[in-house]
């Protein structure tokens, strides 16, 4: 058996096994007859999507990269964010750090960082 490649429609291709080319051409015949008759649906497989990072999954790639090692304020988790391109407002983070604080990902504590009182996050 050798299979044969005819175009159905723009984009849409059929393969057909026979033994010969002229064998083929009258399944093909067939095909395109049923299709038109029947008004088949040619449905087109969806392209694939692309998995698309959030701030969540991003928050844990600068964890398993050691970002928490140490006391960070929200301030440092957006400029770290904004250095992968992740732009975003320190008012969007707290959601995102709290699930991970649930979860026992992150711990958070009141202290000074620069002089200043801040919540600070670090891995647990």
């Amino acid at each position: 058996m050798r299979k044969f490649i005819f175009s159905l429609t723009e984009g849409v291709q059929v393969v057909i096994e026979a033994e010969t080319f002229s064998e083929a051409k009258k399944e093909y015949d067939k095909v395109r007859v049923e299709t038109a008759a029947e008004k088949i649906k040619i449905m087109r497989s969806p392209a694939k999507n692309v998995v698309r990072k959030g701030i969540y999954d991003y928050l844990l790639e600068i964890k398993e990269g050691g970002f928490f090692n140490s006391s960070q304020t929200l301030g440092d988790i957006k400029n770290k964010l904004a250095e992968l391109t992740i732009n975003c407002e320190t008012t969007t983070l707290p959601p995102y750090l709290n699930k991970l604080i649930k979860e026992g990902v992150l711990k958070r504590s009141r202290g000074l960082k620069e002089g200043k009182e801040a919540w600070l996050y670090e891995k647990v």
